[in-house]
C-alpha cells in the first residue's frame, strides 16, 4: 500500500540510503509541480520552486513525526515556498529609486515577520490535520490531503491517481462523514485555509472571525462557557500556565527596585491587586512590609495560602476583582505586576478612579505596562497544546485596528468527555502619552516611566514599562 510505501521509504533514507528519496521524487514530482504551476503561473518558475521543496523535504526529514503522512506534509512545504515567491515577486515589482534605506529595510524585516507568522499559522494547521487525518482509511486520507493541503479539485485528484471524478467524490464525502462530530471542532475553531464543511449539531450559527486570518462562516457548536475565576480555566492555568507566576528568585531580583521608586516604608499598608498565587504578596511580607493580596480566582488565593502558610508567613487574602475594588482610603501603596488589565480607555479610567479613592493622600500606584506599539506586532497568534491524550488547549489573539484591542480566544477541546470550554477576552493598551493622560485626569501626579522593572527612563522601542505615580 501507498502508506507503507512511503513509510518504509523514510525509513530508509533517515538510515542513509538517500536513492530511496529518488522513489518519493518520482512519486511525488508530477502532482507538487501541478500544484506550484497552478499557483504562480509560469512553468519554469514552478519547476525551480519543486526542485526547492524537494530539497527542503530531504533536509527536514528527520523532522516529520508521522511518517505516513509525507504526501500533506510535503503539499504544506510547497504551498509555503510558493507563498513566499509570490510575495518577493510583487516586491520586485515596485519602484525602488524613490525608496529610502530605511523604509526598504522596514518592508524587508515586515515581510520578514509576515513569513513567520504564516509559516507558523501553516505548521498549526498541519499539525491538527495530521491527528485528525489519522483516523481515516488510506484511500479516504490520500484524497483529504491532495484536496485540502494539495488544494486541488476533485478532477486534478481524480487524473492524478487515475481514478474517476465520482469515485473521488464520493471518498471526500465519506472521509468527511466520518469526521463528523465532536472531533471536528478542531477544524472549525482552529484552521485557517484547510476548512472541512462538515455538519455539526449545533445550538446557533454565526459567522467566525478565523483566529489565523481570514472569516468563515459555520455552525459554532456548543461551548462551555468559562473565564477567569473558574475551575476549568484555573485548574488548567495552574497546572500548564503556571510559569506566568514568577519564581521567588525573580521576584527577589527586582525587590530593591520597587523599595527605591515607591519609597516604602514599614509603615506602608500595600495592597497587591491581582496577586495569583501571592508571589509578590510574600516578598513583602519577607521583607517586614504589612500586605494585602486580593484576586478575583479562589484557585489560586487557595494556592497562595497553601504556599503562605508553608512559609510561615502571615498575609491576609481577600477574594475580588480589582476593577470592582469599593475601597475608602485604606492603602497607601496598590501594587500590580503583571495583572494590570482593562478592555478600553473607560474602562481603564473607571479602574484609576478606584485606585485613587482607595488609596490614602499620597498613596503610591506601581503597575507594570506594555508598549503598544510593539505589543500589536506579536499579533495574530496562535499556540496549542495536547495537554493528555485526546485533550487539546488552544490560544490564540489577533488585532483589532479598527478598536485597537488585543482579542483573544482559549479553548479547551476534550474528545474524551466530548465537554469543550471556551473563554475569550479583550485588552487593550494605550500607548504613553494617552496612559499618561488618563492617570492625570484621575488625579495622579509625580507621574514617572521607568524601564520594566530596572532604574531609567523607558525607550519608546522597549517592550513595556513601569508606572509609579502618586495621589
Amino acid at each position: 500500500m501507498e502508506k507503507v510505501d512511503d513509510a518504509q521509504l523514510i525509513l530508509e533514507i533517515l538510515s542513509g540510503n538517500d536513492s530511496a528519496f529518488n522513489t518519493l521524487v518520482e512519486k511525488y514530482h508530477k502532482t507538487v509541480h501541478a500544484l506550484i504551476w497552478r499557483k504562480v503561473g509560469n512553468f519554469h518558475d514552478a519547476e525551480e520552486i519543486t526542485q526547492d521543496v524537494f530539497l527542503q523535504a530531504y533536509n527536514k526529514l528527520s523532522t516529520l513525526r508521522n511518517p505516513n503522512l509525507f504526501a500533506g506534509w510535503l503539499y504544506v512545504i510547497a504551498n509555503r515556498l510558493c507563498l513566499n515567491w509570490l510575495r518577493r515577486q510583487k516586491l520586485v515589482t515596485q519602484p525602488l529609486q524613490n525608496t529610502s534605506i530605511n523604509e526598504i529595510e522596514k518592508v524587508t524585516y515586515e515581510q520578514y515577520i509576515s513569513e513567520q507568522r504564516e509559516s507558523e499559522a501553516i505548521k498549526l494547521r498541519y499539525e491538527i490535520v495530521e491527528k485528525l487525518l489519522e483516523r481515516l482509511p488510506e484511500s479516504e486520507r490520500r484524497v483529504l490531503e491532495l484536496h485540502y493541503l494539495g488544494e486541488m479539485t476533485t478532477k486534478e485528484i481524480g487524473n492524478f491517481l487515475g481514478r474517476p471524478v465520482n469515485t473521488i467524490t464520493s471518498q471526500l464525502q465519506r472521509a468527511r462523514k466520518r469526521l463528523q462530530g465532536e472531533e471536528a471542532i478542531l477544524i472549525r475553531e482552529i484552521l485557517g485555509s484547510v476548512a472541512f464543511p462538515v455538519n455539526l449539531s449545533e445550538n446557533n450559527s454565526n459567522q467566525k472571525t478565523n483566529h489565523l486570518g481570514g472569516t468563515m462562516n459555520y455552525p459554532i457548536g456548543e461551548f462551555i462557557r468559562t473565564d477567569f475565576g473558574h475551575e476549568v480555566y484555573d485548574s488548567w492555568y495552574l497546572e500548564y500556565a503556571r510559569y506566568n507566576f514568577e519564581p521567588r528568585e525573580f521576584v527577589e531580583k527586582n525587590f530593591s527596585f520597587y523599595e527605591k521608586v515607591l519609597l516604602l516604608s514599614k509603615n506602608d499598608r500595600i495592597l497587591e491587586a491581582g496577586c495569583g498565587i501571592g508571589s509578590y504578596s510574600r516578598a513583602f511580607a519577607r521583607h517586614g512590609y504589612h500586605v494585602v493580596g486580593m484576586d478575583l480566582s479562589p484557585n489560586f488565593l487557595l494556592e497562595a495560602q497553601k504556599i503562605t502558610q508553608r512559609e510561615k508567613l502571615e498575609i491576609e487574602f481577600i477574594l475580588g476583582d480589582y476593577n470592582g475594588m469599593s475601597f475608602e482610603e485604606k492603602f497607601s501603596v496598590i501594587f500590580f505586576e503583571g495583572a494590570f488589565f482593562y478592555k478600553s480607555q473607560e474602562g481603564l479610567m473607571s479602574l484609576l478612579n478606584r485606585i485613587h479613592r482607595a488609596l490614602t493622600l499620597n498613596g503610591r500606584i506601581y503597575f507594570v505596562h506594555p508598549n503598544q506599539s510593539v505589543m500589536k506586532k506579536q499579533y495574530p497568534m496562535a499556540n496549542w497544546d495536547e495537554i493528555e491524550k485526546n485533550v487539546f488547549v488552544l490560544e490564540s489573539g489577533e488585532y483589532d485596528e479598527r478598536d485597537d484591542v488585543g482579542k483573544h480566544t482559549w479553548l479547551k477541546i476534550d474528545l474524551k468527555t466530548q465537554k469543550h470550554y471556551k473563554c475569550d477576552y479583550s485588552l487593550k493598551h494605550l500607548p504613553p502619552n494617552e496612559l499618561k493622560n488618563c492617570l492625570v485626569e484621575a488625579g495622579f501626579t509625580d507621574i514617572h516611566f521607568y524601564k520594566k522593572r530596572r532604574l531609567g527612563d523607558f525607550h519608546p522601542e522597549e517592550s513595556g514599562f513601569s508606572v509609579v505615580a502618586r495621589k
